[in-house]
């Protein structure tokens, strides 16, 4: 018999094994296969495709960060919640009204830029 993490390990590879071959809904299935995994208790697989997830714009980036929350708070870990460690980075410096959330420990000094 299987169990529930095992069902939901199974359909977060499934997912996974996706992503090439629909590359055009990257986001969502990142997004799906992180909630799988963290139904089977991979919490931090689950985490890396949210953070994946997260760097993308529009409205796929907004559903991760919400999973990414959701699973922070499921873990108790609440303080990592909110500006102390998520603050704002400016994703396209061409455009300086669009803004999404990015953690801050995902900082990368050649790819983003303090403003």
């Amino acid at each position: 018999m299987k169990t529930r993490a095992t069902t939901a390990s199974e359909l977060a590879r499934e997912l996974e094994a996706q992503l090439d071959e629909y590359a055009d809904e990257r986001g969502q299935i990142l997004t799906e296969a992180a909630e799988y995994w963290h139904r089977a208790g991979e919490d931090q697989r689950a985490i890396e495709l949210l953070s994946e997830a997260i760097t993308m714009a529009g409205e796929d980036g907004g559903n991760a960060r919400v999973a990414y929350a959701d699973i922070l708070f499921d873990l108790d870990r609440v303080d990592e919640v909110g500006p102390s460690s998520l603050r704002f980075d400016r994703t396209d410096h061409r455009l300086p009204h669009r803004t999404y959330w990015r953690p801050s420990c995902w900082r990368n000094a050649s790819s983003t830029r303090k403003h």
